[in-house]
């Protein structure tokens, strides 16, 4: 049903939203989530990939806090290689 299945991903991109709002809130003024880069960060970054694939472009805050991770060299080394 193409009814449902655009409500289901309208209910998607809602959550999607919250979610966003929620990291932006933990986010406010800081580097990263913690007092340095931790698995968290990493856990976010692998997320907030996802933003081509979902159609849903990122707030300001957390588009710059992917733009500043993007720029690490280990984690520039990983988004080089082949997929």
């Amino acid at each position: 049903d193409p009814a449902a299945q655009a409500d289901l991903a309208e209910a998607g991109r809602a959550v999607l939203r919250d979610g966003f709002a929620q990291l932006e809130s933990r986010l406010a003024g800081r580097d990263f989530f913690f007092e340095r880069f931790t698995i968290a960060d990493a856990a976010v970054f692998y997320l907030l990939n996802w933003k081509a694939r979902i159609g849903m472009d990122l707030p300001p805050a957390l588009a710059a806090y992917h733009a500043r991770l993007s720029e690490r060299p280990a984690i520039a080394r990983a988004m080089a290689l082949p997929s």
